[in-house]
């Protein structure tokens, strides 16, 4: 039966590592040079910590960019023009989901302006549209509260509900908790930002299937 099918965005569609790369190396392309010092240079202080921001302040000390805020730092990488993908699958994917008649949404938490320029990058209009798009940040709640859920089931009133996500900590608890379909989709390389450490959490968190690759969306019945 046709079902509303709503996704997850980083590391669902995506590697959400690949977006900090492109974020940090608009940072230091847009610093380098007001600095004098070499983009990559800027790029490597970045990538061997865990303060990206905070540690290139601290050795811009003593250059012409000195007074560039750890703040400036930050909107620079959040309107940046992404330099992403989607994940090899994803779009054949969704392409034949909604042919089968399945209405396509997306719920992902984050800042507005960083959420919807991956979108854009990501050329997920074409899938979605603008109006089945949901940032926690648009409407004041995220993924740990129900309200970027039922803003989901109000797109599509008397269908099934199927959330596909990849974080256990905040994916899956309350779309299971209002009735719907939860699918994981595992870290099979073991590269997202968030660890699937799903035996450490209580059952309610946990989602009711787990796949391997995106394509296996294809083999439900909805």
């Amino acid at each position: 039966m046709p079902s509303l099918i709503a996704f997850d965005l980083d590391d669902t569609l995506y590697k959400e590592r690949d977006y900090v790369v492109s974020g940090r190396r608009a940072v230091a392309a847009a610093l380098a040079p007001v600095a004098g010092v070499d983009a990559g240079i800027l790029l490597e202080v970045m990538n061997n910590s865990d303060d990206a921001f905070e540690t290139l302040h601290a050795a811009l000390a003593g250059t012409p960019a000195a007074g560039v805020g750890i703040a400036e730092m930050v909107a620079i990488y959040r309107q940046h023009r992404p330099d992403i993908a989607l994940t090899t699958g994803v779009a054949g994917t969704l392409t034949e989901l909604r042919r089968r008649g399945n209405k396509l949404a997306l719920i992902t938490d984050g800042n507005h302006t960083r959420q919807h320029a991956k979108v854009r990058a990501l050329g997920l209009d074409d899938f979605f549209g603008r109006h089945n798009v949901i940032v926690s940040d648009d409407i004041g709640s995220d993924k740990t509260t129900p309200a970027p859920f039922a803003a989901a089931e109000r797109l599509a009133t008397g269908m099934p509900h199927v959330y596909v996500g990849d974080n256990p900590a905040k994916d899956f608890h309350w779309p299971s908790v209002r009735g719907w379909q939860t699918i994981m989709l595992a870290d099979a390389e073991g590269k997202n930002i968030h660890i699937q450490n799903i035996g450490g959490f209580p059952s309610v968190f946990k989602p009711q299937t787990v796949i391997d690759r995106f394509e296996r969306l294809l083999q439900f019945q909805f």
